[in-house]
């Protein structure tokens, strides 16, 4: 299966929740969701429990892990920076006409960025994506 770039990987998740204007609540607590129909989601650092740990499970923080068609070895996830997850959230809760929600992430995105001002772009290191997923 074809990986997709990351932020198409965020809007397809994205656009298979059904509460679309629900994501910027679980942005704030920074947690993610799952949906059963077609088996698309993200996942955040603090999503991950003990079991998923010991699986070798990880998610850097700062990312979250974008999935679809049920994750692997079927489907694919990827990880995103969290910082383009919730621009790319924002974008398609705007478009949908959920401009509250859309400006409430569009403050979570602004929160991190100072953080990325100093050090630079958050970028995905794709031999550590293989590495996870090998």
């Amino acid at each position: 299966m074809r990986v997709p770039e990351p932020e198409a990987a965020a809007r397809e998740a994205i656009r298979h929740w059904s509460r679309l204007w629900a994501l910027a609540e679980f942005a704030d607590h920074r947690h993610g969701f799952g949906d059963s129909d077609g088996g698309f989601g993200v996942t955040y650092p603090g999503d991950l429990d003990a079991f998923d740990r010991v699986d070798g499970m990880m998610i850097p923080e700062s990312f979250v892990m974008v999935y679809g068609f049920w994750d692997l070895p079927d489907g694919y996830a990827v990880l995103v920076a969290e910082q383009a997850y919730l621009d790319t959230l924002a974008i398609v809760l705007s478009e949908a006409g959920h401009a509250a929600e859309a400006g409430r992430v569009r403050s979570l995105a602004e929160k991190q960025r100072p953080a990325e001002r100093l050090h630079g772009p958050i970028r995905t290191n794709e031999s550590a994506d293989s590495e996870r997923f090998a």
